[in-house]
């Protein structure tokens, strides 16, 4: 390891090809390539991939907007600080519009020279980018598509990382580590040069969010009094992105661009379905208009302009009622799996598709959430215990060793609350809380708007009254 070299045995490796669901697979974007790799040279690329993230926690290499790949930082942190950013705006009347991006083939694509400066301009050690080049340069892999490959037909790889070694995750993430930064500085050029920009723009009453990235799903989210304003700035900073991902030969998903605009009232102003935005396309010159959604799909999370969850609900409890009718194939009360395996297989596998982002939908016991959820809940039991329609829900829930959904949703709250009074001072989640709720009063990166407007006197409490998902 000290010495920058992988060995070259350890580089040949073999790309299955697994149908993306729901493609046309006549073409090869229907398919997603995994290497497989040498089981001795996964160990040495996990010990280096534990290294890195070493480096990257003790130096804070990585902006605190970025998740996936990083230790502590999950998809549902995403969620949580940018549902907070869109209620502390609705906080300070203001609207807000969210446009999110995708990066096509994006492991397969990422240019190695791009890669070794980004690890140097990071200060990472020596050895270990020398490590990275020579595990990087010189692989060759084989195609293995519907069982069937021919060891001849090795062809060198160029580009990317392989999808599948245990370095691959935390290179990338290091590789897209700069272009929030390089959005911030191309979005405050862009204003500057402008003079009709400069004017219409208030730092004061408009902010740009930093950009939320995990992995390669990006969401680039402004807040303003107006939702024109808001798409102008959202053009602005898309272009930043875009500039800087085509300049390293990345290309954007055009399909899964999706634009939303949040507002907290659908009168006055914010009537209507807001403005188009035009963006740039992977083709030199030819822009693109992008109409505003109702619902969009992020992180696993559906997303409505005023923040409702019903739809979210309604789409995990289907899905989960779907897992939950393919269980049933596995037994019944006479013959097949046993119950208390089914129980396990509820408690661990079909339950946290139904209360997938728990921390931002469940805030009252009551409501269609709840009598969705419920619904679900009390299917599954019969379908555990066997027992006839008519029985009551309590006596199965006794007999299942199984608590009601809303005990055990406030129980998961609570550990979820327990979890985040953990989390180091640099965590997203931290950066958002109440100053004397953290050890450190300034965050690492704060947040655009704190959760309600500071410079307003209120009669009572305004943190009672002014609440977000994280405070």
């Amino acid at each position: 390891m000290d010495s920058g070299y992988h060995p070259k045995i350890w580089c040949t490796l073999i790309a299955v090809a697994l149908q993306k669901p729901n493609r046309e697979y006549s073409k090869p974007r229907s398919y997603r390539l995994i290497q497989l790799l040498e089981v001795l040279g996964k160990t040495l690329e996990r010990v280096q991939a534990c290294r890195f993230s070493y480096y990257a926690v003790k130096y804070k290499l990585f902006p605190s907007t970025q998740y996936g790949g990083i230790t502590g930082r999950l998809a549902q942190d995403a969620i949580m600080t940018v549902t907070h950013d869109i209620e502390a705006a609705w906080n300070h009347d203001q609207a807000v519009t969210m446009l999110t991006f995708n990066i096509t083939g994006f492991f397969d694509t990422i240019p190695h020279s791009y890669l070794l400066n980004t690890l140097w301009k990071s200060c990472i050690p020596l050895p270990m980018v020398k490590w990275v080049h020579s595990f990087l340069i010189g692989c060759k892999a084989a195609i293995c598509l519907d069982g069937k490959q021919k060891q001849d037909k090795l062809k060198d790889i160029q580009t990317g990382v392989p999808q599948g070694s245990c370095a691959s995750l935390i290179l990338a993430v290091y590789f897209m580590s700069p272009l929030g930064e390089a959005i911030r500085q191309g979005f405050n050029m862009a204003i500057e040069h402008n003079p009709k920009l400069s004017q219409a723009f208030n730092p004061d009453q408009n902010s740009l969010a930093p950009l939320t990235l995990y992995v390669d799903d990006g969401s680039i989210a402004v807040s303003a009094r107006d939702q024109s304003t808001t798409a102008r700035m959202v053009e602005i900073a898309f272009r930043q992105a875009h500039s800087w991902l085509t300049s390293r030969g990345l290309m954007l998903n055009q399909v899964k661009n999706e634009l939303i605009h949040f507002t907290h009232s659908t009168r006055g102003r914010h009537v209507g379905d807001g403005p188009t935005v035009t963006i740039p396309t992977n083709t030199l010159g030819e822009l693109k208009t992008v109409k505003p959604a109702k619902p969009i799909h992020y992180l696993g999370v559906w997303l409505n302009s005023q923040l409702n969850s019903n739809e979210h609900i309604q789409r995990m409890t289907s899905k989960a009622m779907t897992a939950m009718h393919a269980l049933r194939i596995l037994g019944n009360s006479i013959r097949g799996m046993h119950q208390s395996h089914a129980r396990k297989i509820y408690i661990g596998a079909i339950q946290p598709i139904a209360t997938y982002s728990l921390l931002v939908f469940w805030k009252s016991k009551n409501g269609k959430n709840l009598k969705a959820l419920s619904t679900t809940h009390n299917k599954c039991l019969h379908m555990i215990t066997g027992a006839f329609k008519t029985t009551n829900i309590t006596v199965m829930e006794i007999e299942a060793s199984i608590p009601p959904i809303n005990t055990w949703l406030d129980h998961r709250l609570e550990m979820e609350a327990l979890h985040m009074s953990s989390l180091p001072s640099d965590h997203p989640i931290m950066c958002h809380v109440y100053p004397d709720q953290r050890i450190h009063t300034l965050p690492q990166t704060p947040p655009p708007l704190p959760p309600y407007n500071l410079s307003k006197r209120y009669r009572t409490n305004p943190r009672t009254k002014f609440t977000t998902c994280i405070t």
